[in-house]
């Protein structure tokens, strides 16, 4: 059961492993599916857990803008929620990147907005 989906909700999924970057895509064709994988926090291999980063790739009518400088005590929620909201129907997403001060923003649109 990879990211608590079912194996009858991941039969569709594809995985490509790139090993000189160390990493891996899954392509899926549910939108549910791929937001499930993109709340990935580790992976355990037999008795070792590796921590890894996921997110989702952008669209190609989209783009992206790097936050700096937001504060730690805000979880993935709240930051959604503050971003994520019909006062900014432009913005799709928020990721924290890692467990820094950097925050990922996701536009529908090729232009950043100001």
């Amino acid at each position: 059961m990879a990211a608590h989906l079912a194996p009858a909700e991941a039969e569709e999924d594809i995985v490509c492993a790139k090993v000189v970057q160390n990493d891996f895509v899954i392509r899926t064709p549910t939108e549910e599916s791929s937001r499930a994988y993109a709340r990935l926090e580790a992976l355990l291999e037999e008795y070792t857990q590796y921590e890894v980063n996921s997110y989702l790739a952008t669209l190609d009518n989209t783009c992206k803008r790097i936050m700096r400088g937001v504060d730690l005590d805000f979880d993935h929620n709240q930051l959604r929620g503050m971003k994520v909201q019909p006062r900014n129907p432009k913005t799709l997403e928020v990721k924290r990147i890692n467990h820094t001060s950097r925050i990922l923003i996701l536009f529908d649109r090729l232009k950043v907005p100001n």
